[in-house]
């Protein structure tokens, strides 16, 4: 942070998916993820955007925001609400 002092950062969560929610190796399930960077986001007072519980796309409605793909991407409209969500994220802390 030296190098560039005026560089702001925020992060952002992984979103839900239709997967089994494992992400990685050693059996971790992607809501640990979440909750590593929610902490590690708060000790180092940088912004984080909780799309993984924010994101309103769950095991009911998922086909709506993700479409018939592979499930892990969102569709249009998965991406037109990310964008929206990130843009609050960005007016609320900057």
């Amino acid at each position: 942070m030296t190098a560039r002092p005026n560089l702001k950062l925020i992060f952002t969560t992984p979103i839900w998916r239709t997967l089994d929610g494992t992400a990685g190796g050693a059996g971790s399930q992607l809501i640990d993820y979440a909750n590593a960077m929610l902490e590690v986001c708060a000790l180092n007072r940088v912004p984080v955007v909780d799309l993984y519980r924010r994101f309103i796309i769950n095991q009911f409605n998922y086909v709506h925001w993700m479409g018939p793909g592979d499930g892990t991407h969102p569709n249009n409209l998965g991406q037109d609400l990310i964008g929206g969500m990130m843009a609050a994220g960005l007016f609320d802390n900057f």
